[in-house]
């Protein structure tokens, strides 16, 4: 009796190994933006037909290893997706084959056991993003104004607050005004529609990058929340473009002649703004070129002026401006 007892619990014992060796413990993260898969095969020769599923909240994608020890598959997680990782098997050998995940810093979110100990059809791992990315914009912006009757924002105003502080803009006449900013390194700049006078169906406005492509643009602002931040974009990457130095202005009647030592050669573009002597930076007229200087025609004369020049480097890198 003792015996068929002991032999009785040795039995149950090794049907529970058996069942947690071939069971893994589910985990998930949330991880926005590009995760790696990257399938692997111990004895260098594909999955043998093995495969995983990848479910997306918009559909499922299959994945294998055709030949040799791996392969990594860039993944893209989006905000409010979620990615569900599940071996599927299929093949043969499946004890050679294997599964990593990790995040575009290179950190491993998920590293599965040998396929043979996976259970086919459960989903292993889970990625999900449940937060809003703010994109990645340093340097040069454009924020565009625009009323649609074209008499300007009748009262109606914005804010851009950065590290900095807080910066009002409005449109006083018109149809469309253009200011120029810059998002500096370690800096987060949102843009807030404030509202506060009228007609606000005729209001909107735009963000674009250094080269002019569109970032956020906005609805009628009568749909707008007023003191809620619509688009934020930040610059989490240390600039290395070179800032302007030792400009010099030759004047003539109406047009200057300017020219400074860009410091690097590897430049996309200079972009010059300039206005009469005490303007903000931003408000001024402005001039792209392509060389280490600029002729600028149309001036006032028996004028001051001010001129300023911004390096830019890369989409997401340009110079203070000098």
């Amino acid at each position: 009796m003792i015996n068929m007892t002991k032999q009785l619990l040795t039995r149950s014992l090794l049907l529970m190994l058996l069942f947690f060796s071939g069971s893994t413990a589910y985990s998930q993260t949330e991880v926005c933006g590009t995760v790696y898969l990257e399938l692997i095969d111990s004895f260098g020769d594909g999955w043998n037909n093995n495969e995983i599923d990848v479910s997306f909240t918009g559909g499922d994608s299959t994945y294998t290893l055709a030949t040799g020890s791996s392969i990594t598959i860039p993944l893209q997680v989006n905000y409010l997706d979620t990615a569900n990782f599940i071996w599927q098997a299929g093949g043969s050998y499946a004890s050679e084959c294997s599964y990593k995940i990790t995040d575009d810093a290179g950190t491993v979110l998920y590293s599965s056991p040998q396929g043979n100990l996976l259970t086919a059809g459960a989903t292993q791992y889970t990625a999900y993003c449940a937060t809003v990315q703010v994109p990645q914009v340093c340097g040069t912006v454009y924020l565009e104004l625009i009323d649609s009757f074209g008499d300007g924002w009748n009262g109606n105003d914005m804010d851009v607050v950065t590290t900095s502080g807080t910066t009002t803009y409005g449109l006083t006449t018109g149809s469309f005004i253009s200011y120029t900013l810059s998002i500096n390194y370690q800096d987060t700049a949102d843009f807030i529609w404030q509202a506060g006078g009228s007609y606000a169906s005729e209001c909107s406005y735009i963000v674009k990058d250094a080269f002019g492509a569109v970032l956020y643009s906005s609805p009628q602002a009568n749909l707008l929340t007023a003191g809620t931040a619509q688009y934020s974009a930040q610059c989490a990457t240390l600039a290395t473009c070179v800032t302007p130095t030792n400009m010099a202005v030759v004047t003539g009647a109406t047009d200057a002649a300017l020219s400074w030592d860009a410091g690097s050669a590897t430049y996309l573009y200079h972009l010059v703004e300039y206005d009469t002597t005490g303007f903000t930076v931003g408000t001024g007229d402005t001039a792209w070129v392509y060389a280490d200087t600029a002729f600028l025609t149309n001036l006032s004369s028996s004028t001051q002026y001010d001129f300023y020049v911004t390096t830019i480097c890369s989409l997401t890198d340009s110079a203070a401006a000098s």
